[in-house]
């Protein structure tokens, strides 16, 4: 199978910033962001089938298809700033609401055909595939920083609550009046609820060394229902994510840096969709609406030598999302879907120059050695 595409982008967005300063201590503001996307993919599959004994082309299957989409966000954020004092105390609170409206509409028709290009009678297929997401996040957040004499303080929390709806109807429209297809069609809705604290401080603990600890506990709560195919998941966890950085500059020239993290990583809301995409009757894409978080820790030992640059790094991460192609053994449709399957291991050692051979121009030679 071979597949060609074109995407024609469209896109219109705006962002407003107001601060208001009520105190000379005191700063209040708004934030509002907006956009509008109207992407058109038209593509074309050409499908040849083979007949296994021979060997020879027994038939081919071509695929025009059109996929009009219409996506719209709204974002809006309200914080405040109270400094407590001139050495660098302060409070910062923010309290923000997003939501984010997707339509997408693809029609496609597979025609069958003789090896010869001769059509097959009765075989061909026109369908319509809808689909309409609806995303609505709110949030709110608060941080604190401590300077004091012995070590920089800070610490905060985070709450934030999402709740996606999706629905997905497919019709056969091959006779005038279009049918659906309810074996095709999904209702789907997805919450997710998360409350997250943390505490980070940093200290010079002699004249050249520099130490940055941090912890973050974060407890989630998932919840995904397939009205279509009365499934719910559930899903809860706590997790811990720990950081920790420490520098040594041993003179004017060199810094070397040792640093460690945990991270996590959520699902995109593309591959959380289960919203299928064909490319021709036998092939479709479709998200995986209860794929899990992935995580990865990080370690780092780093070089920073005048304009050199050397860093020699280690990542692991469980629990990765990819997407694997089955195919269905009793109608030989093949189906791609993302799915939580597989650990990686992987080491980088990066090299960076920079240098300055003519005035005005900047030059940077470098290279990455990764081993996977």
């Amino acid at each position: 199978e071979t597949n060609d595409k074109r995407t024609f982008q469209n896109d219109l967005s705006t962002q407003f910033n107001f601060d208001y300063q009520l105190t000379p201590k005191t700063t209040i503001g708004i934030q509002y962001g907006g956009s509008k996307n109207k992407p058109l993919d038209i593509g074309i599959s050409n499908s040849n089938i083979t007949d296994k004994i021979s060997s020879t082309i027994d038939s081919l299957i071509v695929t025009p298809t059109y996929v009009n989409s219409n996506k719209i966000t709204h974002s809006i954020n309200f914080y405040s700033l109270k400094k407590l004092d001139s050495i660098g105390k302060q409070i910062f609170f923010d309290a923000g609401y997003f939501e984010y409206n997707s339509n997408l509409d693809n029609h496609f028709s597979s025609n069958y055909y003789y090896a010869d290009g001769t059509e097959i009678p009765n075989r061909n297929l026109k369908a319509n595939n809808i689909s309409n997401q609806k995303i609505k996040i709110y949030s709110s957040k608060i941080d604190v920083d401590l300077p004091l004499n012995w070590a920089k303080i800070s610490f905060g929390g985070k709450i934030s609550f999402i709740k996606t709806d999706k629905q997905v109807a497919y019709y056969n429209t091959y006779n005038p009046e279009p049918i659906l297809d309810l074996t095709k069609s999904n209702l789907f809705n997805y919450s997710e609820n998360t409350q997250a604290i943390y505490i980070s401080g940093s200290k010079n603990l002699a004249k050249k060394w520099e130490l940055q600890l941090g912890l973050r506990a974060e407890n989630t709560k998932t919840k995904g229902v397939s009205a279509t195919i009365e499934q719910t998941n559930s899903n809860t966890y706590i997790r811990l994510f720990p950081t920790l950085y420490l520098t040594y500059t041993a003179n004017e020239n060199s810094t070397f840096s040792f640093n460690y993290n945990r991270r996590i990583d959520r699902p995109s809301y593309a591959d959380l969709n289960p919203f299928r995409i064909y490319s021709t009757a036998f092939n479709y894409l479709e998200g995986n609406p209860f794929l899990q978080p992935y995580f990865t820790n990080n370690v780092e030992i780093s070089n920073n030598y005048k304009n050199l640059y050397s860093s020699l790094s280690y990542k692991n991460l469980t629990n990765g999302i990819d997407y694997i192609t089955l195919v269905s053994p009793d109608t030989g449709i093949q189906i791609a879907k993302p799915s939580n399957f597989y650990t990686q291991n992987s080491i980088v050692l990066s090299e960076n120059y920079t240098f300055s051979k003519w005035k005005g121009y900047e030059n940077n030679i470098g290279f990455n050695f990764l081993y996977s």
